[in-house]
Parts: C-alpha cells; structure tokens; sequence
C-alpha cells in the first residue's frame, strides 16, 4: 500500500476518533469561568511501535468568547518553547504565569514539554504464540496476537463511607487501527469493534484504566460486570505492515452523568421490582413466540412439499401442451397437403378417364394394324434374305480388291527405292573410275619423289655425326677443373684472413683516430656495392639455367625427331632457333659477369669474386664453343639405326645438366661471398663502435669473426665438390661423343646400301610410269563410255517412276487409302447385316405376339372406358371431404396456441411461488431460530443481567454511587496538563501516535 494513502488513512482515524470522542467533552466545556475564558488542552504523544514515549506536543486554545474589552489574557503554562501558531498576537512570562496581548481574538499556542503522563499506553506483540518486538515483526507471515494495555498513575486518596480509598482520574482511551486486508484477514478484538469497507479493517478497542479500582466493585459484580483496561487483537497476518496507531484518552466524559436525577433508592427499588415483573413475563412471552414459530416451520414444510408437486405438474402440463400445439400444427400442415393432393387427384382422375377413352379407341386402332403387319411378315422376311447374300458377295469382292492394291503399292515402292540405289551405285561408279586413274598417276609420281630424299637424308646423317664429333672435342675440362682450384684458394685464403684477425686486434688503438672516416666509407659503400653483386650474379645464374632449358628442349626435339624418322622429314629450323637462343644468352650472362664492379672491396673479398666470376666465365664460353659448332642445314629424318642421334641428345641433356650446375655452384659462391662481405662490413661497424666504447667489446667482435672460419671452408669446400661434379660430366659427354665416331663406318656402311637400293627405285619406277599411262589410257575411256550409257538409262527410268507415283506420292497413297476405307466399311457391312438377321427374328417372334394378345387388349381397352364414371365420383368425393378437414385443423392449432400460451402462464406462476416459498421457508426458519434464541437471550438477560441488577440495586448500588460522586468532583477530575489560570475553566484531551511497522527497502 502507498505510504501517502496509509498516512490520510491515519490521519482521517484520528480526526474522527478526536471528533467523536470529544463531542461530550465540548459540549460538556460550554460553561466558561468567571471570567469568559476557557481553555482547552491537546497533548499529541509521539511513541514507539510498543508505545514508549518518544515526543510530546501541547497544543492550548484560549477561548476569548468574543470579548473585545478583554485587552490582556492571563494563563499558567509550563510548557517550554511556546510559540503562537495562528495570530500575531504576543505574550510576557513571568515564570509559569503568561499574560496575552489581545483584542478579544482566541489564542492558539503550542509549546513541548518532557512531564510525565498521567495515562500510557503499551502494546506487546505475539507471533505464532510468541512475543516479538515491533522491529522484528515487519514483513513476518503467521498468527499475530496484539496486547493493547492502558495505564493510568493520576490518583487521589479519599474517603468513601468512612473509609480511606485511592480514586484514578477518570479516563475514556480509546484506541484506533487500520489493518489492510492485503496483510490482515479473520481479525477479532475482545474489547471493540471491526469496521470493514472491503479494502481495508478499522479496529477500534477500548478502555477505562483504574476505574474498576475506583469503584471497587465486589468480586460478583466484578466478574459480571467488565471495565476493561484494554483490549486484545488477533488476526493472521501476511508480510505484516501496519500503520500508525491513534489512542484518544479524554478526561471529562462523567461529567454528562447527573446523579441527582434520582430521587432515591427506594423509588430506584420500586422501579426494579416492575422492572423484574416484566421480565418474567417477557420470557414467558417469547417462550410462547417459540412454540408458534416452531409449529408453523413444521407445517410450511407440508406446504412447501405440496409447490414443488405443483410446480412439476404444471411444468409437465405446459410440455404436454407444447407438443399438442406442435402435433396440431403438424396435423394442420398435413391435412393441407392432403386437400391439396386430392384436388390434385380429382383433376388428375378426369384427365385420366380422358385418356382412358382415347387410349380405348387407339388401342382398337392399334390391334387392327398388328393384324395387318402379321400377314406380310413373310415377304419382309424374303427380302431380307436377299439382303444379306448380296452384302455377302460385296464384302468379299472387296477383301479381294484392298489386297491387290496394298500389293500393288508395296511392288511400286520397292521397285521405286532400287532404281534410287541403282542409279547412286552408276553415278558413284563413273566417280571412282576418274579417282582410280588420278590416284595412280599419284602414285607413281609419289616414288620419283622418295628416291631423291633418301639420297639427301643419308647425306644429313653423315653430318650430323661429324658435327656432334667436333663439338665433343670442344669441351675443356681443365677449365672446370681450374674452378675447382681457385675455390679450394678461396677458402685457404679466408682462413688467413681469420688468423689476421688477431693481429688486426693489437692495431686497433693506432687506427682509432681514423675510425669516423672509415665508418663514413663503410655506409656508402656496403648496401650499394652488395647490391650491385647480388643483381649481376643472379642475373647471370637465370641466363645459364635459360642455356641449360633450351638445351633440354633441343634434346626433346631430336628425341621427337628420331620418333617420327618413319614419316622421313625432320624441321631443321626450330634447331637453329634454340641453338641462337642458347647463344643469345650465354652472351648476356656474360656481359653481366665482366660489369660486376669490385673496386670499392677489400682485397680478400675482391679476388674471391673475381675467381668466380672468371670460373663461370670459362663455363660459359665453353658453352658458346659448343652451341657454335652445331650445324643444322643438312639434317634430316630417316629410318635406318638412330642411335648415334639418341646418343646426340644424351649429349645435349648432359650439357645442359652442367650448365645448370655451373649455375648453381656460380649463384650458391656469390652470394656466399656477398654474405661474407655483408657480415665483414658489419662487423667492422660494430667494432669500430665498440672501440669508441671499450677495447675489451671489440675482442668479441673479432671472436664472432674467427667463429665464421668453419662457414666459409664449408663453402669453400662445397664450391669444389661442384666443380669435380662439372668435369665428370664434361668427361661422360666427350666419352658419348667418342663413341658416336666410332659407330660413324657402321652408319656410312648403312647408308650406302640406302643409296643402292634407291637407284633400284629409280629404274623401277621409269618402267611403271610407262605401263601406267599405256594402260590407263584404253581402260578409263571403256569406263567412262559405260557410266554414260547407265546415267542415261537411269533418266528414263526415273521419269517414269516419278509418273507411277505422282508428286509427292500421291497416287500410291490415294490407292491405299482407299483400299484401307473399304476395308472399314467391310466389318460395319457384316456387322450390320449381322444385327439386321438378328432383329429380323425377334421382330418375327414380337408380331406374332402382339397379334395373339391384341384381342385381349381390345377387350381391356372396353372395360377402361366403363369404369372412368365410377372413378370420377369418387375422386370429388374426396376433394370435398379433405377441404372439411384443413378446416378443423386449423381450429384446433389456435386453440392448442391458446392452451400452451395459457400453460406458460402457469409454469411462470408456479416458479414465482415456487421461488417465494424458498424465501419465505427461510424466513419462517430464520424466525423459529431467532424466536428460539431470543427466548434463550430473554431468559439469560433476566438471569444474569435483570436478576444481578436488582441484587445490586437492592446490595452494592449505594457504595458505587457514592464513589461516583467522589470521582466526579473537582480535585478527581483532569481538567488540566499544563496548569492554567485560578479563574479559567477547562479540559484536556491526550491523543497518542504510534510508529508504524514497515517492511524496510532492503527487505523489499
């Protein structure tokens, strides 16, 4: 619940509470002092949830009474921080008194004070039968019991009826509570009330602490009579939250009660004793009530049965009435149609007795005409039979005929299609005899051809061998082998270099005043100079691997060639390309290799390029040498033994193989050497920094050098090792040439039997050429005057076949339809005499029927007719009695309406009784338990309240009276909190606050 709504609730409880309680108090406050002046106190008590006492608040009003001559106003407080609340009025104080400054207007002030109070009030708390305290209790779910407990400590001792006794103020408290039914249900309260408004609980208690001991009633009236102290509430609770709770103690609420109005206690006796007479008859009269209600709840029962058997019988009679009115309707609806169907039937009756007489008459005609067509069946029955034989011989007649013409189509067809492929076979018969004389005279013109380029392709072959002799003689293997020396130099001359190493270390301090200008060479130097290197022998290395592949694509090409020798003829020109090709590049290479510039180089790292340079140099012109000796001008293709050409191109690979060695162990040695130099320059730059530092870096620096010894022999000796690799195979190749020349008297052996055998060629192929054109001459004339005479037959021929077939064939096609349409009609001709044979007999069979029962027809045909007049009657007969129906049951359909609108009536009468009668069977059952209880109640109330107030009346009522006249006297009553002037009258009233019980934030 919103926090705002539980504080106007509150605020509105005790408003009310405050209103309520204090209205006698106003009223009671309407005489004023001597002076016109009264004063009327509120002291609002802040407490804790359990009711200590956290702050006190007076607020005074000074009654004026409108006086205007009243200029000053005189009063007692002891209040402290006084202040005026609603006017501008002011005041002096002179200890507790105060004197006010006013023109007949009322004073409102308020002030604090820390003076006990004459009244509290405690509450205990008690969850689930155990006690709790307010903080614990906040958002816990059980049975809460609440324990409200006034206390009053204001007494005065006096003396009643001779005897010493302590009197309490008199004090009304009560107290205020709203529990909201979202947390609070099944509330109960001993000493108050609950008020419900659905949403939340009012619970007001009260109390009127000492006054049981004021009066000091005996222990019976004690026990009988309850002034309560407080008052106790339990209720189950759910996340318990409260609000605030209002207690109001008002002090002058005796003083509307006027003693004086009784005259005496014996006219109070009087009274008592008809007081008592009166309730014994009282009982007796409700005992009598008792009897009657009872009675009458017995016999309503029997009525009450006698409505339900009413209530069904009525209900049973308007659904039997229901379906009376619905049977009629349907009665209603039936008999129409029956009206409607015999009108219908009459009608129908005379149109069939009509009929009936046309019928009679055309029956008689009828059975004269079957007489007729009986006598001449046996003529119909002659002409069908010569019907059928004629439809007989048509059909087969024309089986015969749509044979022959299919035949005769298929016939021309065939013959058509031969003469086509006889005159194709003439026509590609004259073309081969002209292809068969071309072809020969090909042929031989073909072999005066051959003969001449063997003579050639022997000679090429000769060559070849020379050629692939001298070009072995031209490769140098000292030259390799010299590579090989130089990098076996190479390497002894790094180790020197590493040992000088050392010595160059003792020298360092003399060339440290030199260092800056040489570190100014190194930078210029180093990156542009290895640079340079590196580009022109990478360059070199991709021409001599260029080299080695059109050498193997020479070999690959030789290879093809002896493949294909049987075709005899060999491209010469595709080996010349790569021989220029090959020469192309070995001179690039070369021209790169002379442009590495060494200048700017140490001595040692020069001459190991430079022994590099002039190793591949010898490679390369040795490559040059051997590529510039092959000749291709003469080479041809040829069948006879090519191995020595096989052993050529072995010879290419091989070259080839060294090449890209050459330009391997080239490329792997520059870059060495380049790496070298790379290393050097930066060890001469870290060394010369190390000197501008200290000497002892610049002994590590020269170690790193000395570490770098084993590389470079391992280079060194690797470089060797390629070039003993390089003149083995230069070796291996001038051993396969060596061969090739001694197999050079074979080969020449071989070609001279080619060329014998070629002049044979020759000679044979003069005598062919002569027999040829003898005889070709007589036989392609015959031919040919033969192929003329078979086309000019085949014209004939054709013309006539396309005249038999007509355009597009249609003469063929014509008869074949035909013949297929008569073949149709065939089987619809022998099926329809086959169905008319078939009728003819059953209408045989029908008319010789049809002519022994027409005299039984023409009989019934008289008969019908002498009926129709009988069969009129009764038809109208009926008409007329149906229309008497329809009418009748449409009289009992509006009476069955009538009746079932009537039963409704009822039924809705018998259910209002019926209903009624469930009411007042309640309400007589409620009156025989009221008149019951009440007939306890009276009897009770004469026991225990009439029969123990005439005890008290007549025993204790005179002491209590007393001490009420000792409570309601001044020095007893509150009248005052805060003091108050002698000559002003007045009262005072306590209204306390409690804190509420909220679930914390956290908790939420």
């Amino acid at each position: 619940m919103n926090r705002n709504r539980k504080k106007a609730a509150a605020a509105t409880l005790a408003a009310g509470m405050a209103v309520v309680l204090g209205a006698g108090t106003v009223m009671a406050a309407a005489s004023t002092g001597d002076n016109g002046l009264q004063k009327e106190e509120t002291v609002y008590v802040n407490t804790t949830a359990g009711g200590e006492v956290t702050d006190v608040t007076v607020s005074d009003w000074l009654k004026n009474s409108g006086d205007s001559s009243n200029s000053e106003v005189k009063d007692a407080s002891d209040l402290q921080d006084i202040k005026n609340v609603k006017g501008d009025e002011t005041f002096t104080q002179n200890g507790n008194d105060l004197t006010w400054s006013t023109d007949g207007k009322d004073i409102y002030y308020q002030g604090k004070t820390e003076k006990n109070l004459p009244v509290s009030v405690g509450i205990k708390y008690y969850m689930d039968g155990t006690e709790v305290s307010p903080e614990a209790l906040a958002g816990k779910t059980g049975h809460l019991k609440m324990e409200v407990t006034y206390t009053n400590t204001s007494k005065t001792t006096k003396t009643v009826n001779g005897k010493k006794t302590d009197i309490y103020s008199p004090f009304v408290m009560v107290t205020g509570m709203i529990l909201s039914t979202d947390n609070f249900s099944n509330i109960t309260v001993d000493n108050g009330k609950v008020i419900s408004d659905g949403s939340r609980n009012v619970v007001v208690g009260f109390g009127m602490p000492g006054m049981k001991e004021s009066l000091d009633m005996s222990s019976d009236i004690a026990d009988e009579v309850n002034i309560p102290e407080g008052f106790t509430v339990e209720a189950d609770v759910t996340d318990c939250e409260m609000n605030s709770t209002f207690t109001v103690a008002l002090t002058d609420i005796f003083k509307d009660i006027d003693l004086n109005d009784v005259d005496g206690l014996d006219e109070l006796k009087d009274s008592m004793k008809d007081l008592t007479d009166a309730a014994v008859k009282l009982v007796d009269g409700t005992k009598d009530l008792y009897d009657g209600t009872n009675k009458l709840n017995d016999k309503y029962k029997e009525f009450y049965d006698g409505i339900g058997t009413l209530k069904s019988g009525v209900s049973d009679l308007n659904d039997g009435a229901k379906e009376l009115d619905d049977g009629a309707k349907e009665l209603s609806s039936g008999a129409q149609t029956l009206n409607t169907g015999a009108q219908t039937l009459n009608s129908g009756v005379s149109s069939y007795t009509a009929g009936a007489d046309t019928l009679s008459d055309g029956i008689k005609q009828y059975t004269a005409g079957v007489d007729t067509l009986d006598s001449k069946m046996a003529e119909y029955e002659a002409g069908m039979k010569s019907l059928s034989d004629g439809v007989n011989a048509y059909v087969a007649g024309g089986n015969q005929l749509a044979g022959g013409v299919q035949s005769y189509v298929t016939g021309t067809t065939t013959l058509t299609d031969g003469m086509q492929q006889y005159i194709a076979g003439v026509n590609q018969l004259a073309g081969g005899v002209g292809q068969y004389a071309g072809g020969i005279k090909s042929l031989v013109d073909g072999i005066g051809q051959v003969v001449p380029g063997i003579d050639t392709a022997v000679n090429g072959i000769q060559t070849a061998v020379e050629k692939m002799t001298a070009l072995s003689s031209k490769i140098d293997a000292n030259q390799i082998a010299n590579f090989s020396d130089s990098m076996t130099a190479y390497t002894t001359g790094v180790s020197d270099y590493t040992s000088a190493v050392g010595q160059y270390i003792e020298s360092v301090e003399q060339l440290a005043s030199g260092l800056s200008q040489l570190e100014s060479s190194l930078e210029n130097m180093g990156a542009s100079t290895a640079s340079e290197i590196e580009e022109s022998a990478n360059a070199m290395s991709g021409q001599l691997n260029d080299s080695a592949e059109t050498m193997n694509s020479q070999a690959d090409a030789i290879e093809s060639w002896i493949s294909d020798s049987a075709e005899a003829s060999v491209d010469a020109s595709s080996v010349d390309a790569g021989v220029a090709a090959v020469s192309s590049q070995l001179e690039a290479a070369e021209s790169a290799l002379y442009n590495i510039d060494t200048s700017n180089m140490d001595d040692e790292t020069a001459a190991a390029v430079e022994a590099a340079i002039d190793g591949a140099l010898g490679s390369i012109q040795a490559a040059e040498d051997s590529a510039s000796n092959i000749d291709t001008s003469t080479i041809t293709a040829s069948a006879p033994d090519t191995s020595a050409l096989q052993s050529a191109a072995d010879a290419l690979r091989a070259s080839a193989s060294s090449a890209e060695s050459t330009a391997d162990a080239q490329e792997e040695a520059v870059n060495s050497s380049v790496e070298q130099m790379k290393q050097q320059l930066q060890a001469l730059t870290q060394g010369m920094q190390t000197v501008q530092e200290t000497v002892s870096q610049l002994n590590a620096g020269a170690k790193e050098l000395t570490s770098n010894d084993g590389t470079l022999k391992a280079s060194g000796t690797q470089l060797a090792q390629s070039g003993t690799q390089i003149a083995t195979a230069v070796n291996q190749m001038s051993t396969l040439f060596t061969g090739l020349g001694q197999q050079l008297p074979e080969m020449l052996q071989g070609i001279d039997q080619l060329k014998a055998g070629s002049d044979q060629l020759t000679t044979a192929n003069k005598s062919l050429q002569s027999g040829y054109e003898s005889l070709a001459k007589a036989s392609t004339e015959q031919m040919i005057s033969g192929a003329d005479t078979l086309l000019s037959s085949g014209k004939t021929l054709t013309d006539g076949i396309a005249q038999l077939q007509g355009e597009n064939n249609v003469n063929a096609q014509t008869l074949l339809k035909g013949a297929k349409t008569l073949k149709s009609a065939r089987k619809s001709l022998t099926s329809g005499m086959s169905q008319i044979n078939s009728a003819t007999g059953q209408i045989t069979s029908g008319v010789e029927t049809l002519a022994s029962n027409s005299g039984t027809l023409y009989s019934g045909a008289d008969q019908l007719s002498s009926n129709s007049s009988t069969l009129n009657s009764g038809a109208s007969k009926l008409a007329s009695g149906t229309q008497t129906l329809v009418s009748g049951a449409q009289t009992l359909a509006s009476g069955t309406g009538s009746l079932v609108s009537g039963t409704q009536t009822l039924m809705d009468g018998a259910d209002k009784l019926s209903d009624g009668s469930d009411q007042l069977k309640d309400g007589i059952s409620d009156l025989n338990d009221g008149a019951k209880e009440l007939n306890k109640g009276q009897k009770k109330f004469y026991k225990e309240g009439i029969k123990k107030l005439d005890d008290t009346v007549n025993g204790d009522l005179q002491d209590i009276l007393d001490r009420f006249e000792v409570i309601q006297s001044d020095d007893v009553m509150y009248t005052t909190f805060t003091d108050r002037s002698g000559d002003m009258d007045g009262n005072v009233k306590f209204i306390f606050e409690s804190d509420p019980i909220e679930i914390s934030d956290d908790e939420k």
